[in-house]
């Protein structure tokens, strides 16, 4: 009869001596748990219910794994073919169990005419002693229904096929090595895991005993009631009386208008179904209107119908709307109804001090007149109010607020510490923390969100203790805890944030410096980090390093975020650590003592970070920013080419991910980027950058972003890329029309070869394909662009070019005699042609020609006459670019009235006349030159 208690190792040890007689007896506590299945105020069974056990400890001796969970109803492996009852092995010496249900019933006349009444009772047999979660739900399957076995009130109340996030099931199979036995938690399909909940017990919280010792004890009272979680004692039976969610409530009309006529009413509960009414006074149900008089207190009662279990009025958990038929021929909502699941009741109309508390036990309805100043709880779409059956439940409390001085805007429940709210927060819920300094050292056991109010204005974290982490998160929930936009600082012998143990963890635009280490990922080889990340921060001057990773982590992503200044490393992981899928992409990793260290023999892939210098990182001693080039597994390769733009919250840089299903288009307003998958969902970062990562060509718009595709898929065929635009940010004068989409090819920006303007959406768009250019296979970090096609770029070319021209001139007398002269002049022509051209085709080539010819003097000449020079010239300008253009031009050269010309006058463009009434007629031929530029 001696307790044996185990050692530190959980190991039991037996020190024999002499005298003690053989053999040794080593009785384990082992004992059968018998629920009772009620209404929640006990009075009345319920059967037909499916009660499930969840525990902490392991089912196989020599391994780690510390949840698991049985169910009454017939699980997959059942050896007992009676419904209900269970009988399974999942291994014939560690683990099996069996469970035998009892529906009868008691007797065919209730004290009450027209009610049934059973026995629920549900054995377990040789169960722990431990901790124990309970769930109770209800049972819907049509093979129940059609045996008359299903929950009572089923066809009034089934539960809804809806997705809920605190409904767990944990599926398993059985394996002799340790990998094939780990428990998956499941929380889909909806038609399996959905709210038919009708009771939860949670005997712990993540691991933590749900106790007063670490709970408010009206948390306790909500997840614990009576402590039926604790089923630790070392007994051979226990009892325990499980009071659902079915609820007895009373119901008042107070509207003295219908004094003497009353109200009918009636209730429509969550699937659409009028529920029926069981009239205590005439023993007898009435249907589904129900005639209350007004201002007497009424009982609407849950009840099993004697007649058909399925037609039972139950009102298990949930909202139901009211409506009332008035009596005198129209129907309205009534002036006002009060709800309860107390006889107390008030004469005030507007029950002040009930509205104060309704969420726990009492609701309070009305119509309000034009000038009411006190608004209905709730309407729905076709007038009629709601009302929730009051009850105390385990996520009563989804959103909390902290403020340092206590007030939270107004907002409720209201804390001034965030421990505070920790304790009184349910599973995912979110607390609010509003700007100040709060000085605390945290723990995270369970699935939880901290966030800002004002991201501008982040709270500031610091440690009571500095020798600690100011925020440490130990939950393996299979629901995140997340730790958004706070400021966390001074834990100078320790780390800012650290992650332990912990599964499903994400660290969102925080702002962590000034101390030792800013943060930990650790992780046990039995008890693993996995999940995680860390994206959107500024992780800056902390000493050691910037991010530790240390024993055991998997699944980890760092992005979007400033890992810079650090004393020590930027990122570090330990030697001896176990890592995988270790991801680091999209970084600002600069001037650090060294960028990455990464001595395990596991490469680590941090591609497409910017490393301070467009030329990439520098081996360990060599530059600002440093890989260690003892570590040998840091896979850098490529790198980005220029900055990225800064969060306006000063937190990271602006990278964004997300998973992208098919045909959906995804947006990502800060970088005015979005996609389209077709042919197979994928992962897709977009990130924006603060310079162009490569030489600009005339007329870019100032806008440059990067799409990052880390595994293309064999089952996706195309990625369509749109880069959004604003006409103002368009150069100077603006022509949408000649907009182009570019992407960054060998450091070069090239035009998409598959392209769409959309100027009605502002938008211009790239479709990627295996035959584009780019193609998917090169989305791989792949920068794009926009720039107008029309802008020029100006080439000045100079030709020079000698010509002899030959003019002659004919001398016409008045006599017959016809004298020919001729006269030569040969001149020079200089050309300088200035070639404005663009960068683009289909754009013709705009030339000016600017000329100057110099004619030789010929002081011989007395005489000036009018001369008519006309000449034509065609230049044609072929150019290469990214592709040929050519362009033709006509130019026409005017040389009418070169007698004004000062350069002709001074040269003597003239003939000599023999005879004063002689007319001379000089005649140039046209002519046609070719320039090739």
């Amino acid at each position: 009869g001696t307790e044996i208690p185990l050692t530190d190792d959980k190991e039991l040890k037996l020190e024999l001596t002499e005298g003690i007689d053989l053999p040794i007896k080593i009785k384990l506590a082992i004992k059968n748990l018998i629920f009772y299945t009620t209404d929640f105020q006990g009075e009345m069974e319920i059967p037909y219910l499916n009660i499930t056990l969840t525990w902490i400890g392991t089912y196989k001796p020599w391994t780690t794994e510390k949840i698991y969970f049985l169910e009454t109803l017939d699980p997959t492996g059942d050896g007992d073919t009676d419904a209900y009852n269970t009988s399974i092995v999942v291994h014939p010496l560690w683990f099996r169990y069996e469970v035998e249900t009892f529906f009868q019933k008691i007797a065919d006349d209730s004290s009450s005419e027209n009610l049934a009444e059973y026995e629920a009772k549900y054995v377990f047999y040789q169960m722990p002693p431990t901790i124990y979660n309970i769930t109770v739900t209800t049972v819907n399957s049509q093979t129940y229904v059609g045996a008359g076995i299903a929950s009572p009130a089923i066809s009034r109340w089934s539960g809804r096929d809806v997705e809920v996030p605190y409904e767990i099931k944990i599926d398993w199979a059985w394996a002799e090595d340790y990998e094939g036995s780990m428990p998956e938690i499941r929380t889909t399909p909806a038609e399996e895991v959905n709210d038919r909940a009708v009771l939860r017990i949670f005997g712990s919280m993540g691991g933590v005993p749900v106790t007063t010792e670490n709970f408010p004890e009206d948390l306790v009272e909500a997840w614990n009631p009576d402590g039926i979680g604790i089923r630790t004692a070392l007994v051979c039976e226990e009892n325990i009386v499980l009071r659902t969610w079915a609820h007895d409530f009373w119901i008042r009309v107070v509207d003295e208008e219908y004094l003497n006529t009353g109200v009918n009413l009636s209730i429509l509960n969550d699937n659409g179904e009028y529920m029926d009414f069981y009239d205590i006074g005439n023993h007898t149900w009435v249907g589904s209107t129900y005639l209350i008089k007004t201002l007497e207190n009424v009982k609407i009662l849950s009840a099993l119908n004697e007649a058909n279990l399925s037609l039972g009025g139950i009102f298990w958990n949930g909202s139901y709307r009211v409506a009332a038929n008035m009596t005198n021929g129209y129907t309205n909502i009534t002036d006002v109804m009060l709800v309860g699941n107390e006889e107390l009741w008030m004469t005030d109309r507007r029950f002040s001090s009930w509205i104060a508390n309704y969420s726990t036990y009492f609701v309070l309805y009305e119509l309000p007149d034009g000038d009411d100043e006190y608004p209905m709880y709730d309407v729905g779409s076709d007038g009629k109010s709601v009302f929730p059956i009051p009850v105390f439940m385990p996520y009563f409390a989804p959103q909390l607020y902290v403020d340092i001085h206590g007030t939270c805007g107004g907002n409720d429940p209201c804390f001034t510490t965030i421990g505070d709210a920790l304790k009184r927060a349910g599973l995912n819920a979110q607390i609010n923390i509003y700007p100040g300094t709060y000085t605390q050292n945290l723990l995270i056991t369970k699935s939880i969100r901290l966030v800002a109010t004002d991201p501008d204005q982040p709270p500031l974290l610091v440690p009571k203790d500095p020798s600690k982490p100011v925020i440490t998160v130990t939950s393996r929930s299979a629901f995140p805890v997340q730790l958004c936009s706070l400021k966390v600082a001074n834990a100078v012998r320790s780390s800012g944030m650290l992650i332990e143990n912990a599964t499903h963890v994400m660290i969102k635009d925080a702002i962590i410096f000034g101390n030792n280490i800013g943060i930990v990922v650790h992780g046990d080889d039995m008890e693993e980090s996995s999940e995680l990340v860390i994206k959107g921060s500024n992780i800056q001057d902390n000493l050691e390093a910037g991010i530790s990773i240390e024993g055991s982590v998997s699944n980890l992503t760092i992005y979007g975020n400033k890992i810079i200044d650090n004393n020590g490393k930027g990122i570090k992981i330990e030697d001896n650590s176990t890592i995988n899928a270790i991801r680091v992409h999209f970084n600002h990793i600069y001037g650090n003592g060294i960028g990455i260290d990464n001595p395990t023999p596991v490469e680590i892939n941090v591609k497409n970070n910017w490393w301070g210098s467009a030329n990439g990182p520098s081996l360990y001693g060599s530059g600002v920013s440093t890989i260690d080039s003892v570590s040998g597994f840091v896979n850098f390769t490529p790198w980005l080419r220029a900055p990225l733009r800064n969060e306006a919250d000063g937190s990271g840089v602006m990278t964004y991910k997300s998973y992208i299903t098919p045909d959906l288009e995804v947006s990502f307003p800060a970088t005015d980027v979005s996609v389209i998958l077709h042919g197979s969902g994928a992962e897709i970062f977009v990130v924006s950058y603060a310079q162009s990562p490569a030489e600009p060509i005339s007329g870019m718009v100032q806008k440059w972003v990067d799409v990052y595709l880390p595994s293309v898929l064999e089952e996706l065929n195309e990625v369509v890329v749109k880069l959004h635009y604003s006409v103002q940010e368009l150069p100077s004068p603006a022509d949408e029309s000649s907009l182009a989409m570019l992407y960054l090819s060998d450091s070069q920006w090239s035009m998409c070869s598959n392209s769409l303007l959309d100027i009605a959406n502002d938008y211009v768009a790239c479709r990627i394909r295996s035959d584009t250019a780019p193609s998917l296979e090169e989305l791989n970090a792949l920068a794009f662009g926009l720039a107008v096609r029309w802008l020029s770029v100006t080439r000045t070319i100079i030709l020079t070019k000698t010509i002899t021209r030959t003019i002659t001139a004919y001398y016409t007398s008045i006599s017959t005699s016809i004298v020919p002269i001729v006269v030569t002049v040969t001149h020079t022509v200089t050309e300088t042609i200035k070639l404005t051209t663009k960068e683009t085709v289909e754009i013709p080539v705009q030339t000016t020609v600017i000329r100057t010819q110099t004619i030789p003097a010929a002081t011989t000449f007395t005489h000036v006459k009018q001369l008519n020079f006309t000449e034509t010239i065609t230049t044609t300008a072929t150019k290469s670019i990214t592709s040929t253009l050519t362009t033709e031009k006509t130019v026409t050269e005017d040389f009418v009235n070169l007698s004004k010309s000062a350069s002709l006058l001074d040269v003597i463009s003239s003939i000599v006349i023999l005879l004063a009434a002689a007319i001379v007629i000089i005649t140039i031929t046209k002519f046609r030159r070719m320039f090739s530029v």
